[in-house]
């Protein structure tokens, strides 16, 4: 989830008097996981400049020469094919122009040139040339549009321009709780996050616009699903157009596709409140509009030009032509809202959202909408829905434009109700009544929107995450920082051993550290497959698969044994929902009726280390890269492996894949999957280079190591250095080593320096050792004792005719 530092300001004003890491921190304390904090980086020499003029270039009809005033006094002449610059209402109406010396975020340097025959000092901006990564976003007609800003006040500072495309920004990018589906919903959010920071929220939006003129709702709705709400508002008489860029740039840093303005007011409202609304051209609507479950397949076509086909169950809304909506997924291109339209439908619906789960995982589909649709939506939310998208259209130039709602909505504000003991609650957090006192609790629970009577709360509607009074200790834990509370020391009476997979867990640990390095991302996919799954990747030829006798689905009815085929599903799956495909690997066991043996499994689609800007930059994915990844694998659990060639393979492309031998045996394959069974998978556009490697033999090796570990002495360890040569040239260092090992009082030794030097014009090799003495009774050695194990030692290397340094 995206949370747009902007957006939260409409609710809480003084959002932008914390610092970044003040607000994650909160959020953190609220269970929310802050994975990054995203800020853009603007280039230098861009700036606002008015528009004094427009011409068209005198040899070339597709070019326009604009002056520009970017300063009181400065003018400059840009030469630009920019689709929308020619029109005569953009005069005094301000752009962005890059001015030379400028490097944008895309590698083009802007340099002064002549044009043909026109010297351009810069160049008119469009916004993918201020932020590339937008260009998936932007609709395809911007994308050689110049940014055109309507309104800039008198006083405006040229150099400021990020402001007005929204790229002044802060965007948190976080995971919400499992069970915390309100937290979607940026009101609900906000309100938490208020009582956090101790600041304001305005949670209520309200139009400044007082005569409201509503007309009744025209069209003929029927719930035949009977769901929790359907209806919403009609718009009617209306002129469309673009959003400014302000908004343009909101839902783009939240990853929201703009498209006119109507329906990205819409798309903003379902920010704030996580009630998905589908907008209808209403003229295209023909009769009644029905909500219900489809009872037969049938066959429409979506906004994205791509045919659905429904199936008996799924949620849809139809006219007596045929349907207008997959609900919560995505509507029909028949009454989809177009550059003509006139009269718009929001529709809302509050519906089953496990249905809606179903429906939207066959079609492989993570929308904007979907999103909010496949958890379930509260009652509160819907009506919060309702009225801000009511508030937000409500502007002077549509007074008697806009319908009441549909049908009224009851909202219960409290859902159910539990009886708390302040005591326990203390009792469970761990703190004392005069640090958190009866009082407190009231007044914290009631500034998250819980009722408090006495000892009896009542629960938000939309909190359908409170169940037991252990909930309402967890909120309060959220209030008071579980960070402040003081730490209670554990007691136990037995020690702790350490587990004889140590060395595993180190080995594996490491392992995936390093593969995550080199820009490979770590999965977890399910054990269970089908049988025909379980059998496409068989490399290690194993037999006597593990099957469930009663198994949910036919989908999950065998243990898989290989991790190759799950791979490739987690790819196809982002390959279908339009996700970048990255380089991804798994840790995991592969159980038959006869063994269990931990694999790991890799796939390599992309090249290592690209840039954006630079695509030809990185490492590609070949046999060559793939021997090395392989070394790197097995040399980091302490072996080196040869390869063997692999002939006639199943699944594997001749010339391109191998054996991978460790000691003469065989434990893996590395190799280029054939094209033919990445057609099953829908990847067959690109090469896709795979290893899978058996872990278990050489983690077994590694657990035959044994280490001993030995308390440390209270005492500063007694060392003392000795250097010595030997007097025949015959006598080997062996001698002192065997020697030294006897010496009683001495508990180790390493030998620190060899070096040579000459000695009555010979070449002596001399050595110098470090000795550490026993000291572990829990005294001082004295130093009557160190004198006699160092004569000891003395005297032994006299007898070797070891030659001493003194």
């Amino acid at each position: 989830m995206l949370i747009s530092k902007k957006t939260l300001g409409v609710l809480i004003p003084d959002i932008f008097s914390f610092s970044n890491d003040q607000i994650a921190q909160k959020l953190e304390q609220m269970g929310i996981e802050v994975e990054s904090i995203k800020q853009f980086n603007s280039p230098d020499y861009l700036q606002l400049a008015k528009v004094v003029s427009i011409q068209p270039h005198p040899h070339d009809n597709k070019l326009f020469i604009c002056e520009l005033q970017i300063d009181k006094n400065k003018f400059i002449n840009v030469v630009s094919n920019a689709n929308n610059i020619n029109n005569p209402d953009n005069i005094n109406k301000f752009v962005i122009v890059a001015k030379k010396g400028t490097e944008l975020l895309n590698g083009l340097i802007v340099k002064t040139q002549n044009i043909k025959g026109i010297i351009s000092e810069g160049i008119l901006c469009s916004y993918i040339d201020i932020n590339p990564f937008s260009r998936q976003i932007i609709e395809k007609t911007e994308v050689a549009d110049a940014i055109i800003i309507d309104h800039v006040s008198n006083d405006h500072d040229w150099n400021q321009y990020l402001s007005f495309l929204s790229l002044d920004d802060v965007i948190f990018d976080v995971k919400t709780p499992t069970n915390r589906a309100d937290l979607h919903s940026l009101i609900f959010l906000a309100k938490e996050l208020g009582v956090l920071l101790k600041t304001k929220t305005f949670l209520k939006q309200k139009s400044s616009v007082v005569n409201h003129d509503f007309f009744k709702f025209p069209l003929n709705l029927k719930n035949k699903l009977k769901a929790n709400y359907f209806g919403g508002l009609f718009l009617r008489q209306i002129n469309q157009h673009s959003s400014p860029w302000t908004v343009k740039g909101l839902l783009i840093n939240q990853m929201i596709k703009p498209v006119n303005y109507y329906v990205d007011k819409a798309n903003l409202v379902t920010v704030f409140t996580a009630q998905p609304i589908h907008c209808h051209d209403a003229d295209r609507i023909v009769g009644n509009i029905e909500l219900k479950q489809a009872t037969h397949n049938e066959t429409f076509v979506g906004l994205d030009d791509k045919q659905y086909e429904i199936e008996p169950g799924d949620i849809v809304v139809c006219d007596e032509k045929g349907i207008i909506a997959l609900v919560g997924i995505i509507g029909s291109k028949r009454t989809m809202v177009q550059p003509t339209t006139t009269n718009i439908f929001f529709e809302v619906v509050n519906c089953n959202s496990e249905t809606i789960k179903q429906t939207a995982k066959r079609f492989l589909i993570n929308n904007f909408a979907s999103k909010f649709m496949v958890k379930p939506i509260s009652l509160l939310a819907t009506d919060n829905c309702l009225n801000y998208l009511q508030n937000s259209l409500l502007t002077t130039d549509n007074i008697g434009k806009i319908s009441h709602f549909s049908s009224s909505l009851k909202v219960e504000p409290f859902s159910k109700k539990l009886t708390v003991n302040f005591h326990k609650i203390r009792q469970l957090i761990g703190i004392e009544k005069k640090e958190l006192t009866d009082q407190t609790i009231k007044k914290s629970l009631s500034q998250l929107g819980f009722k408090v009577d006495n000892q009896l709360l009542k629960i938000p509607s939309y909190r359908q995450d409170i169940n037991t009074w252990q909930d309402i200790s967890e909120e309060i834990v959220k209030l008071i920082d579980i960070n402040k509370l003081k730490p209670i020391g554990i007691t136990s009476s037995f020690n702790f051993e350490k587990s004889s997979y140590f060395n595993t867990f180190n080995a594996l640990t490491k392992l995936r550290k390093k593969l995550q390095t080199l820009g490979f991302h770590n999965v977890i996919t399910y054990q269970l497959t089908d049988q025909k799954s379980a059998k496409t990747f068989n490399l290690f030829n194993l037999e006597n698969f593990i099957t469930i006798k009663n198994p949910v689905s036919q989908n999950h009815s065998v243990m898989r044994v290989s991790l190759i085929d799950s791979l490739l599903k987690v790819l196809k799956t982002n390959n279908n929902y339009k996700n970048e495909l990255v380089n991804i690997f798994e840790f995991s066991f592969i159980k038959t009726q006869n063994n269990s043996e931990l694999h790991l499994a890799v796939l390599w689609v992309e090249k290592l280390f690209t840039s954006s800007f630079n695509p030809m930059q990185g490492i590609s994915n070949d046999v060559f890269t793939m021997k090395g990844l392989a070394k790197l694998i097995v040399a980091n659990l302490g072996f080196s492996c040869d390869f063997e060639p692999l002939d006639d393979s199943d699944y594997f492309v001749n010339n391109q894949s191998l054996k991978i031998v460790v000691f003469n045996e065989q434990i893996g394959f590395i190799g280029l999957i054939k094209e033919s069974l990445l057609n099953n998978y829908d990847l067959n556009n690109k090469p896709i280079y795979c290893l899978e490697i058996n872990l278990d033999r050489m983690l077994s090796s590694l657990n035959r190591i044994e280490k001993n570990y030995l308390g440390y002495s209270k005492l500063q360890p007694v060392c003392k250095d000795l250097t010595f040569s030997f007097t025949n040239p015959a006598s080997h260092f062996d001698q002192f080593a065997n020697m030294i090992k006897r010496i009683t009082g001495i508990e180790s030794w390493k030998l620190i320096s060899v070096f040579e030097t000459m000695q009555n014009n010979q070449l002596i090799t001399k050595y110098t050792v470090r000795y550490f003495l026993k000291n572990d009774a829990n005294k001082p050695l004295t130093n009557q004792t160190v004198e006699l194990i160092t004569n000891n030692l003395k005297l032994q290397c006299e007898k070797l005719k070891i030659k001493l340094d003194i």
